[in-house]
């Protein structure tokens, strides 16, 4: 009998109007979210990937990377950025909550249908009868994220990121723990390690609806669906031609080599470039909604910039460069002989990720401003560059030459992208580099303790795990002692932010 009312109270929930005041404080409390958000999850995907190398084969991971290549194409037609119209938006009623679920509800249902269709009856797909499988489950999965999908917007508005932390780490768990029976108990094989992701898809989407106090009523507007598309369509071109840019090196390496190099090179991709990623689409949660409240007020969006330049990078610089250092024995000892052939290619992605993380706020900072045209513009007119790039790369080195013209996209966009928003906001580039100074110059401190370790007798122990070990020890202490002495602020920022996020 109570269950009627509660339903109506959140079905009649309607966010507060967004405000300009306390958006620093939110933004640091979020990123520190975040930053363990991605902490935990990197952790899970280590161990995950660390696991399902040794029970499935190289190949096995190249059916779900070229499933996803078509998947992700047919998928971004969903969404037309009702999600982020939704964390723009200062004012927002009812009727606008309602508008943006059934629309997303109902574009995902036709996409997914679209998509399942066309993998069935693509000849390409049927020379491997996985394929068609996999795209179905990948397809069953994104439809169950879109039940939760303006819940999560709404966690990203009301800057609830430890919540937000919590669904992550809880579907990762969800995740690991459901393929693992798949795979290892049922013997389903790849079935089982994509199953597994929509296990924990649906567990997210649950804790989404459980924590965001909203359910979506019958009220729908076209009035309301014209406002929303209207700001969200810049997010379907977006969404188009990222799509394109990440994944035509998927793509040339599906179709030009087989899908156990391509097995290989999401295996490289994995922790450096993925992690990277990551940490952008967590940060740029937090940041997403905080840039629209500072719209008015440039001078305080610029200090948040710059802190999240500069901790950002404070926090995963020393990840990607120690990884890039340990490569061989960290591949040796996580996946096994069989896979020593993406040693280089992953020291490749690590110094991509560099950039990437250093100036990882652009796109949301254009959205928050109003100006996602931008990144549309810049995003197009790379295309062609960025796929001559790929192609000459993987015709003269194979997935080495791809792994190293994968750094031209973010070395042009930076110099593209950046240079226009960041000249309308006024932050200029020397202060820009200064914000992540501290990252750099502790990191080459850490590379060189590593290299002296090493030099002095460490590179001749035996055990690949024990150089592995030694070479963690001596990495972290030379970090935090750099940061330490050196960075007095930026250490006691830190240390005061971890010691807040454990009283809450």
């Amino acid at each position: 009998m109570n269950l009627l009312p509660a339903i109506r109270r959140r079905q009649d929930y309607v966010p507060a109007e967004a405000v300009d005041g306390g958006v620093g404080g939110k933004v640091a409390s979020g990123s520190m979210w975040s930053g363990m958000s991605v902490g935990a999850t990197t952790l899970l995907q280590f161990v995950r990937s660390m696991v399902f190398a040794r029970l499935l084969d190289p190949s096995d991971f190249g059916v779900v990377g070229l499933a996803n290549v078509f998947t992700y194409f047919v998928l971004i037609f969903t969404n037309f950025g009702f999600n982020s119209s939704v964390i723009y938006h200062r004012s927002l009623d009812r009727r606008d909550l309602a508008t943006c679920w059934w629309g997303n509800l109902g574009v995902d249902f036709l996409a997914a249908l679209v998509c399942i269709a066309l993998a069935f009856g693509s000849r390409r797909f049927m020379d491997d009868p996985q394929v068609p499988w996999v795209i179905t489950l990948l397809a069953m999965q994104f439809m169950i994220i879109s039940l939760g999908s303006v819940n999560a917007a709404l966690m990203r508005r009301a800057f609830m990121f430890r919540q937000i932390t919590a669904v992550s780490v809880v579907g990762g768990l969800v995740t690991f723990a459901a393929s693992l029976a798949g795979v290892a108990l049922m013997g389903w094989g790849v079935y089982g390690l994509v199953a597994g992701m929509v296990v924990g898809s649906a567990a997210m989407t649950l804790m989404q609806l459980v924590l965001m106090p909203w359910l979506p009523s019958r009220s729908f507007s076209w009035r309301s669906l014209r406002m929303h598309v209207g700001y969200g369509r810049w997010f379907l071109g977006i969404n188009i031609v990222n799509y394109f840019n990440h994944n035509i090196d998927r793509f040339f390496i599906g179709t030009m080599l087989d899908s156990t190099r391509l097995g290989y090179y999401e295996y490289a991709i994995g922790i450096p470039i993925r992690t990277a990623t990551e940490l952008g689409r967590i940060v740029n949660g937090v940041l997403f909604p905080a840039f629209a409240s500072l719209q008015n007020d440039l001078a305080e969006l610029r200090r948040v910039v710059l802190k999240t330049m500069r901790y950002s990078t404070l926090l995963v610089y020393p990840m990607l460069v120690g990884l890039a250092l340990v490569a061989g024995d960290f591949v040796l000892v996580a996946y096994g002989e069989k896979w020593r052939p993406i040693v280089t290619p992953l020291q490749v992605f690590c110094l991509i990720g560099l950039p990437r993380i250093a100036f990882g706020g652009l796109f949301p900072l254009c959205y928050g401003l109003g100006r996602p045209h931008l990144p549309f513009k810049w995003a197009l007119i790379a295309l062609p560059l960025n796929a001559g790039a790929l192609y000459l790369g993987l015709k003269g080195w194979g997935i080495l030459g791809v792994a190293v013209a994968k750094i031209f996209l973010d070395l042009f966009m930076l110099s593209t992208l950046r240079t226009e928003i960041m000249r309308h906001v006024g932050l200029r580039l020397e202060r820009q580099l200064r914000a992540f100074s501290p990252a750099v110059a502790a990191s080459l401190i850490m590379a060189a303790a590593l290299t002296g370790a090493r030099l002095a007798g460490l590179g001749g122990v035996a055990s690949p795990l024990l150089r592995l070990l030694g070479h963690v020890a001596v990495g972290v202490a030379a970090y935090v002692g750099a940061v330490a002495l050196l960075f007095p602020v930026e250490f006691r920022f830190l240390r005061g932010a971890f010691g807040r996020l454990r009283r809450e």
